[in-house]
């Protein structure tokens, strides 16, 4: 079997988690940075572009042109 197509390879190769021991932290931070922008900033949250449920996106605009 060829490395690209074994399922163990791409495991290994695009399991971020597994290949940064300490991942939960990042995550935890980029939530709560994420809920702090959300809080403070200017946006429209869940703006629908697609008819599948997860076909939002949120929309931070810019204060200057």
């Amino acid at each position: 079997m060829r490395p690209r197509t074994d399922p163990a390879w791409l495991e290994a190769q695009y399991n971020n988690r597994a290949l940064v021991p300490d991942h939960a932290r990042y995550l935890t931070r980029w939530a709560e940075a994420s809920a702090l922008v959300r809080a403070q900033a200017r946006c429209t949250l869940d703006v629908r572009y697609g008819a599948a449920p997860k076909s939002t996106l949120d929309v931070f605009p810019a204060e200057g042109a």
